[in-house]
């Protein structure tokens, strides 16, 4: 019973701890600012759509979609971005780094 209980509560955990978010853009570094990067945004979330490396909530990104009205952004409504992937993603665009919230 008290590993069971103990299982959960790490489960829970874990879960709690991830860096999830519903939305996110690629941007280059300067030394003034960051600068919106456009096509590797619109490569990194179709590339995050695609992913599929295992079980965990942010290894999978089915509802990820580029919005490109108002603030061009990738969005995945159910919070399925992990900050560290979508980073990933960014880079491998040719973009610095993601912000994301």
């Amino acid at each position: 019973m008290q590993f069971s209980t103990l299982f959960c509560i790490f489960s829970l955990t874990a879960t709690t701890l991830a860096d999830l978010h519903y939305n996110a853009i690629c941007v280059d570094q300067t030394d003034a600012s960051n600068v919106y990067n456009d096509a590797a945004t619109i490569q990194a979330c179709d590339w995050y759509k695609l992913r599929n490396k295992g079980d965990d909530w942010w290894n999978t990104c089915p509802d990820c979609v580029m919005i490109t009205d108002g603030s061009p952004h990738c969005n995945s409504v159910a919070q399925h971005m992990g900050g560290d992937e979508i980073t990933y993603y960014c880079q491998l665009a040719g973009a610095g780094i993601a912000l994301t919230s």
